[in-house]
């Protein structure tokens, strides 16, 4: 069991030591109260990229922190074709399925 706290508590920990309203908050990263009200509770989660690289400057809190384990597998898959590319390697069928547009595209173009 981890020790260090969700995102969404590390979130609504920071805004009360820092004392700031739901409003303020939220205008320090360019988003709305209720956006950062459903941020703290789990509802939502900051967009990735800038919108999470926004909220790490201002918070401290760590963008990968918010990354679901969807968002890590795929991350995994894209450096692993992205070695693969870089090292020459054979393509995986996913890799290959990806870049010529899917299996349904390879029927089209067999038939």
């Amino acid at each position: 069991m981890s020790t260090h706290p969700t995102p969404e508590k590390a979130l609504k920990a920071w805004r009360s030591q820092q004392r700031l309203s739901l409003k303020k908050a939220g205008a320090a990263v360019g988003v709305s109260a209720p956006t950062w009200l459903d941020w703290e509770r789990g509802k939502k989660r900051p967009g990735k990229g800038p919108r999470r690289d926004l909220v790490e400057g201002v918070t401290g809190i760590p963008a990968d922190a918010w990354a679901t384990p969807a968002d890590r597998a795929l991350d995994a898959r894209l450096k692993a074709a992205q070695a693969d590319l870089l090292l020459g390697a054979p393509l995986s069928p996913t890799t290959k399925r990806a870049r010529t547009g899917g299996h349904r595209a390879a029927k089209r173009r067999a038939a």
